[in-house]
């Protein structure tokens, strides 16, 4: 269960950088398909439940992911916010 919910959240993190590169490098960001801030939640619920039964070396992994959630969140927001205060 680890593994699939590191795949997941290397696929989110690709989905904070397709969005966050661009408005860094000053373009416009396209409409994107995925709803990014969603689906940071739903990951961070579920690496959240899996924690709490967890042996101590899983739960230890398990909360690294849900911190590294949380980073990819703020970068995510915080350039959202640059693009927003950007626009004319």
């Amino acid at each position: 269960m680890i593994d699939e919910l590191h795949a997941q959240l290397a696929q989110v993190d690709a989905f904070v950088a397709d969005d966050v590169v661009p408005i860094a490098n000053g373009r416009t960001l396209l409409p994107g398909a995925v709803n990014v801030l969603k689906e940071l939640a739903e990951l961070r619920s579920r690496i959240r439940q899996l924690a709490v039964n967890a042996d101590a070396e899983r739960r230890g992994k398990l909360e690294q992911y849900d911190e590294y959630c949380g980073l990819l969140q703020d970068v995510y927001v915080k350039a959202m916010q640059r693009k927003s205060a950007n626009q004319p």
